[in-house]
């Protein structure tokens, strides 16, 4: 997360957080309408919002670049999500996604365009395939797509040469493949089994 200091009154930051913990949607629409369009984000606002994944799907839903833009972590765990939404593309200072135990079965374009992400993790989930646009993911560090139904990874993988960590557990891929990408990515650790 981002922040800097607030143009929001601590007394407009009290409010907020009230209209946030009301649980009712109309109140958090409100909320985050209104820190979409104030001023800086106060921190304990962003610390709220990236804490609970059906506020960040919600700005993600709306397109609240703002607020989105100033995320660096994103967990989006258990969620039953069975799409990305397009909307991922505002989150261009992003250095981690997990979207762990979800439905996703394709990753969204818009995702390939998050240039700074480093780790990103997809855990348990129902991929049947990688687009090789990936390999626009440069500074990739860590990749999890374990526990899926992967059967080829694109050549275009070989080039996230900033990897150093690919899981590939539970996913019907073939030997031949693992031997290519440990010949092609030498200082990943790739796991497999």
């Amino acid at each position: 997360m981002q922040a800097s200091d607030s143009s929001f009154t601590p007394t407009e930051i009290v409010n907020l957080l009230r209209l946030i913990n009301t649980r009712d949607d109309r109140n958090i629409r409100l909320a985050l309408a209104i820190c979409e369009g104030g001023g800086d984000l106060p921190a304990e606002l962003l610390k709220k919002i990236s804490s609970e994944p059906g506020l960040i799907l919600y700005c993600l839903e709306e397109g609240h670049q703002k607020i989105l833009s100033a995320f660096r972590f994103i967990y989006i765990r258990w969620s039953s999500l069975s799409a990305i939404p397009p909307n991922i593309k505002y989150l261009q200072n992003v250095l981690m996604l997990d979207f762990g135990y979800n439905k996703i079965s394709e990753i969204h374009k818009n995702l390939y365009t998050l240039t700074q992400l480093k780790k990103l993790r997809f855990h348990k989930n129902q991929l049947h395939q990688i687009s090789p646009e990936i390999a626009d993911l440069i500074y990739l560090e860590e990749l999890d797509l374990s526990a899926n139904f992967i059967e080829r990874l694109p050549t275009e993988i070989n080039h996230l040469q900033q990897l150093k960590k690919l899981i590939l557990t539970d996913n019907p891929l073939d030997a031949k493949q693992i031997d290519s990408l440990s010949i092609h990515l030498p200082n990943t650790c790739i796991v497999f089994g």
